[in-house]
Parts: structure tokens; sequence; C-alpha cells
């Protein structure tokens, strides 16, 4: 057993020692095929399998797939939920712009639509204020993020 390991690790030496020599392989989808046809030969193991069905929240988070279409099963629980109540960061495709007055729809900005945004702060009526200029393909426009609370 012993030599045959020692054959294996030589065998992987010497093909190392090829690729990086360059004698026989320069083409990076030779040395691919060399790693998968090692590998099958080997037997080894992929280092992952994902599960089929249903996944729970913490493996879709692993993975780092968000998408509507593969999270559609997914059902997030008390303690689910207790993990990220301090998290403070959000991705979101859109922007919900809430008026003052509550009494209208949100107005979406989606991120499609912005052309940039401020690096700076920007003053308006003696508040810091960051600015967003949009292009929503009806109007050219800004909006500004403000940090004020409301009294509602």
């Amino acid at each position: 057993m012993k030599q045959r390991e020692e054959m294996l690790a030589l065998n992987e030496r010497s093909m190392l020692q090829v690729v990086s020599t360059g004698h026989k392989t320069k083409d990076k989808h030779e040395i691919d095929k060399m790693t998968l046809t090692m590998v099958y030969m080997h037997k080894y193991t992929p280092p992952l399998i994902p599960p089929r069905g249903e996944v729970n929240a913490a493996d879709a988070f692993d993975i780092g797939s968000f998408d509507e279409e593969d999270t559609k099963g997914i059902k997030l629980t008390d303690s689910d939920q207790e993990l990220y109540k301090n998290f403070n960061l959000t991705i979101s495709e859109r922007l919900e712009l809430h008026s003052e007055s509550g009494n209208n729809k949100p107005e979406l900005i989606f991120m499609d639509q912005i052309e940039d945004i401020s690096s700076d702060f920007v003053v308006y009526k003696i508040e810091q204020c960051i600015q967003i200029r949009v292009n929503d393909g009806t109007r050219d426009g800004r909006i500004l993020l403000t940090n004020s609370v409301s009294d509602v």
C-alpha cells in the first residue's frame, strides 16, 4: 500500500513539474482536464454536495443564493430571525420611498435606475444628506436621503 501511495505522489509531482516547466502543457484548460482526471482516478470525494429538496435559512446564507426562485421553499423560524437581528446590512433591488403623510403608495426606485450616489454629504435645509441621482426613463432627478426621525 505504501509503495502505491509513493508512486501516486511521484506521479503527481511529475505531472506538476510538467505543468510548471511548461514542456507539454501551456493551456489552462489542459491543466484543468489533467486536474479533473487526477480527481477522477483517485476517486476524491467532492468538498460539498448540495442537499436536495428544502434548504434551511442558514444553508442558503452559506451558499450565498438569495434569488427569489431559489429561496421559495425556505421558511425562517424565530431562531433564524434572532441570528439576523443585529445584522445592519441590507442589499435590495429597490428603494421604497414613503411620503411623510403616509397616505400615498411608496415610490419605487430600482437599483438599475440609480446613476450616481454622492461620496460626500450634501447639505439641504441645514441637514446632511446623501444625494442619489436617478434616471428612470421618464425623468432625471435626485433624491436626498436624510436621517430625520418623524414624530408620527
